[in-house]
């Protein structure tokens, strides 16, 4: 490609989910085949009202009743397409999670 890489420092994510251990799993999956991953834990932002701070998802809930995490994993984008193979089948769909990418 030269001397200049144009992809250098993109990322993009190929993972999200609420489920820690699932995680874990994809992490590990990918650390065993030589991918450097970057894994990130946030909390959902809140959806209503100019900075209100209510999740509706929390209204009538217990705190610990409702996964409040997000965990998301992000590779390079020269090892997306490597990356998405190796999980593919191993961990939980995004899509069955109701998260989209």
């Amino acid at each position: 490609m030269g001397i200049f890489n144009l992809n250098l420092g993109k990322k993009v994510i190929v993972y999200r989910s609420r489920d820690e251990a699932d995680f874990n799993k994809a992490v590990a999956l990918l650390k065993e085949a030589g991918i450097y991953c970057y894994p990130f834990e946030s909390e959902d932002m809140p959806t209503l009202g100019c900075g209100a701070r209510i999740n509706p998802a929390r209204i009538g809930r217990t705190k610990g009743d409702f996964p409040e995490i997000i965990y998301r994993i992000e590779v390079g984008i020269d090892d997306e397409e490597k990356a998405r193979e190796i999980l593919k089948d191993k961990v939980l769909k995004v899509m069955d999670l109701g998260l989209g990418i």
